[in-house]
């Protein structure tokens, strides 16, 4: 069955399309009005009907004895039952009083005692009668004279995916457009557009936080208008991938637009873009200048489609392509459009380049915000779990097309109904065409880490209401054309370029980009992995020897695909080379791809930006981003990168590079003792405690804290995260930095006073009675029965000296029990990576695994030395002044152990997405001439 007449969808996916924008607010309208009649009826009609059928509620003489010796009849059972409906009437009017005042307030409501379904069913009617208000807002213009202007005035005034100039957000819908353009709509076509204002949401301050009412208080002078920038923000997808649909909750780090008149503190101003100049006619390229429309023939693989013409100039290079009047936006907003998930994965990129020693700088940490580590995380241990589980049954691995991923589930789109029963906890609907995975039922397996990534040609290619829609191109049966809006076309192309190259449910991707003229920024965020070439022609010859090689592959172990080759063994020629082209190809080049790329499952895979006779999936995206997946059967809202924000990514990770060596130079000269002094500048190293240890915080491995309290294990991970962060700030963690740290995105008093309270039942107290967690005027700090090894280890260090200087490195060295600061959750520890003290970790092992093993080799016991630097190396994989000194004691036994060591270290940087410095290079092709890893090098 082809995928045409049956397109895959998963089963809990919602069928329905996004509305039009007039449809919102009508929809808004009438729950808004649903709402309204609901809380009228609730609130006066029941009391009235009590009135009016049961009687007046209160007694109109004072009580008696015969009150409780009266016969029992049926009115009095009314009576007592209508009691009842009044006790139930009035507390939900407290209910509802309680939200109503929060909402007024700009805050979270509290929890009413007893309140259950009459709270929700109180915050729900007042969340539709919000709606209504803001409906009303978008339809009908405020006093100030804005009017809305109709969608084909906006497209008209706006062309080009743009909207009064600012480029199309993520998820911009009409109504946002509506909206945006309102206070044009009334102005001379050629009236310069205003600029377009914008507020940042700010993190939570002590106990107050950021809301819709105090935010129009402070910019608009009026808190009622805060139903405008509802209006204008309603529905619109964050950086964060959420929306706002709530006019009560809002989080930290959202990017709300505000009306024209918005001024005061935080509100920004996005200039729009200056109209191009006018061109002489003369200048402008006559009908009979453009070249030629070129029909090209189908291939007899193509014969089902219909002719598809182009031309070399209907699709212009990205260096031309700009238009005159674009201004660059060199803002991380720019880069937050390629999604969460690109996000995950550009960070890890970004580490790696900055090695184990340097900083993080403010533009990562921003970026973390956006990222979707966990579900990154999460998405990698489903599938390979999948290849795992489907290894030890001996089956071959389903073929998905098209997969839908959130936060709660997975679920697989496959190309044929795979029949037989999927590994648990994965299900089969729809006769086999369906597979689903609910994320929180993941169990463990035991080779998980040996196993391959299954489908690293699986990309996010945008995002559907509350799914991100994967479409894996290996599957494709040829070409990929972008089509529709070449510039958003060249931005979802860049973006999956980057992706492929960086994302964490892969092994690595090679990608080559053609044609991109200034392309050459994409090639710089990971040119191990990212290539930029101007022709095709001088990359078909060598596509073609790798795609031999990988057949060549297949046939010596028996296989008959990539998929079963991967099963059966983990290989780097497996992975997929990825080819971008900015434009489609000729003739003779569409065979020679067609050749590679359409009989079957390939590890190449061909995107061209623009239609193309060799493209057998055509994927259409809109001047906004709106991406239609054609025969697949889906759509979304199209994940972007634009040059602007590219190139900005090229300069964090050339400035990430950079650190790298810096840092790495500096630490392999420094002591002991200086490692330890350089952290001591900032922080004192902590004095000895002086009490016996009742609480175990351990950093230099796995995290893990031992406490003596009781935990419910579900909050087991939030505590040790608590206990964490301020154990690495032994001078206290102030309240507000520990709460932006745990809940960057904001939470409420109750829930943070609940989880220390949580955690210091955990931690319990000292033998003499003291707590073992405490508030010193409201900086939380670690009592001294809490013992961190990584203070031992600063301790130790700064102390080694003298004869026993050798057994306080060893005992230093033992504290070490694998990689610093592991084995933490992904959606967890956003903080740790602009922490300084994983950075002091590893600094200060590094120097004390050197000295140590100097020592050791000074005293020829050459095995030990290296024993203790492969230790330091369970702290520090990617400690290249370690693997040096390692590199140069094995080399004094001879080429075949430099070798071996030199293999070691390629594959852990290799799996750590780190490339070697140079020095490390020189080093391995100096000790073991002419071994693979030195060609490899």
């Amino acid at each position: 069955m082809s995928l045409a007449t049956r397109p895959p969808r998963p089963a809990t996916r919602p069928d329905r399309l996004p509305r039009s924008a007039a449809a919102d607010r009508g929809h808004e309208i009438r729950l808004g009005l649903a709402g309204v009649a609901g809380l009228v009826l609730l609130v006066a009609g029941i009391p009235a009907a009590l009135v009016i059928f049961v009687g007046y509620p209160l007694p109109r003489s004072a009580p008696s004895h015969d009150w409780l010796t009266q016969t029992i009849t049926a009115t009095l059972i009314i009576k007592i039952l209508a009691c009842v409906v009044w006790l139930v009437w009035a507390h939900f009017a407290v209910c509802l009083i309680s939200e109503w005042r929060a909402l007024r307030r700009g805050r979270l409501p509290r929890t009413v005692p007893l309140g259950g379904g009459s709270q929700l069913l109180a915050r729900r009617l007042v969340a539709a009668a919000l709606l209504l208000g803001g409906a009303a807002t978008a339809t009908f213009p405020h006093g100030g004279g804005h009017v809305a202007a109709p969608p084909a005035a906006v497209a008209s005034q706006h062309a080009g995916g743009t909207v009064a100039g600012v480029p199309a957000w993520q998820g911009v819908s009409p109504a946002d457009q509506l909206a945006a353009a309102a206070h044009d709509a009334g102005g001379e076509a050629d009236t310069p557009a205003a600029a377009h204002k914008y507020y940042v949401v700010r993190p939570p301050h002590g106990r107050r936080y950021d809301s819709l009412w105090d935010i129009a208080e402070r910019t608009l002078k009026d808190p009622l208008r805060y139903k405008e920038i509802f209006a204008l923000n309603k529905d619109r997808v964050q950086s964060d991938g959420s929306k706002l649909v709530d006019a009560n909750l809002i989080r930290p780090g959202w990017e709300l637009r505000l009306p024209a008149d918005a001024s005061g503190p935080g509100v920004r101003e996005l200039q729009p873009n200056v109209p191009a100049p006018h061109q002489d006619a003369a200048a402008t390229p006559s009908a009979a200048d453009q070249a030629p429309v070129e029909q090209v023939p189908l291939l007899p693989a193509q014969a089902d489609a219909a002719p598809v013409t182009h031309s070399a100039a209907s699709v212009p290079s990205l260096a031309t392509a700009r238009p005159a009047s674009a201004t660059p936006d060199t803002s991380l907003e720019s880069i937050t459009l390629g999604g969460g998930l690109m996000l995950a994965g550009l960070l890890v990129a970004l580490t790696a380049r900055r090695g184990p020693y340097a900083p993080a700088g403010a533009d990562e940490q921003a970026l973390a915000l956006s990222a979707d580590a966990g579900l990154a995380a999460t998405l990698d241990r489903a599938l390979r779990l999948l290849a795992a589980a489907r290894a030890d049954q001996g089956r071959a691995l389903p073929q998905p097309v098209v997969a839908w991923a959130s936060p709660e589930q997975v679920t697989l789109n496959l190309a044929g109904g795979d029949t037989a029963e999927p590994p648990a906890p994965w299900q089969s609907a729809a006769e086999g065409w369906s597979w689903t995975c609910r994320l929180a039922e993941l169990p463990e397996h035991p080779r998980l880490a040996e196993t391959s990534a299954p489908f690293p040609g699986l990309l996010s290619v945008g995002r559907h209401e509350t799914y991100e829609v994967f479409v894996d191109f290996e599957q494709a049966p040829g070409l990929v054309s972008l089509c529709g809006d070449v510039e958003r076309g060249r931005e979802l192309a860049t973006a999956l370029a980057v992706q492929a190259a960086t994302s964490v449910w892969s092994d690595g991707a090679r990608v080559s980009v053609v044609g991109f003229g200034d392309g050459a920024d994409v090639a710089r965020i990971q040119p191990r992995a990212i290539t930029e070439t101007a022709h095709l022609a001088d990359l078909l010859d060598e596509l073609e020897q790798e795609h031999e090689a990988v057949q060549r592959l297949q046939r010596q172990l028996g296989v008959d695909g990539v998929l079963t080759g991967r099963q059966a063994r983990r290989d780097q020629a497996w992975r997929p080379h990825v080819l971008v082209l900015s434009g489609p190809p000729t003739p003779d080049e569409t065979r020679r791809l067609q050749l590679l790329v359409g009989s079957g499952r390939s590890n190449v895979i061909v995107l061209v930006v623009g239609d193309t006779a060799g493209a057998r999936w055509r994927f259409t995206l809109d001047a906004s981003g709106g991406l239609d997946l054609g025969i697949l059967g889906a759509s979304a809202q199209a994940h972007r990168l634009p040059r602007a924000g590219a190139a900005r990514l090229a300069e964090l990770a050339a400035s990430a590079e950079a650190g790298r060596r810096a840092e790495s130079g500096a630490v392999a000269a420094l002591t002991p003792q200086q490692a330890a002094a350089r952290e001591e500048a900032l922080r004192a190293v902590p004095p000895v405690p002086s009490g016996p240890a009742t609480v175990a915080v351990q950093l230099l491995g796995p995290v893990s804290v031992t406490a003596p309290g009781p935990i419910d294990p579900a909050k087991r991970e939030l505590a040790t995260e608590i206990v964490v962060a301020i154990a690495v700030q032994p001078d206290g963690l102030h309240d507000a930095v520990l709460r932006a740290s745990i809940w960057p995105r904001g939470v409420s008093d109750d829930v943070s006073a609940a989880a220390l309270a949580d955690v210091a039942a955990w931690l319990g107290t000292d033998p003499s009675g003291r707590p073992a967690l405490i508030d010193d005027g409201g900086r939380w700090r670690l009592g001294d029965c809490v013992r961190v090894d990584l203070d031992e280890l600063r301790r130790l260090a700064a102390t080694a000296t003298g004869p026993d200087e050798l057994a306080a490195l060893q005992q230093a060295i033992a504290l070490f029990h694998g990689e610093a600061f592991s084995a933490t959750p992904a959606e967890r520890y956003r903080w740790l990576a602009f922490a300084r003290s994983a950075r002091e970790a590893n600094v200060v092992g590094t120097a004390v695994t050197r000295r140590a093993a100097a020592l050791l080799a000074d005293q020829q016991r050459t095995a030990d030395a290296e024993e203790v630097l492969r230790r330091g190396l369970q702290l520090t994989p990617t400690a290249e002044p370690l693997w040096r000194d390692l590199l140069a004691l094995a080399g004094r036994r001879g080429p075949e152990p430099a070798a071996a060591v030199a293999a070691d270290l390629y594959r852990t940087l290799r799996e750590h997405r780190a490339w070697p410095e140079p020095e490390t290079d020189a080093l391995v092709a100096q000790l073991a001439p002419g071994s693979a890893a030195a060609q490899t090098a």
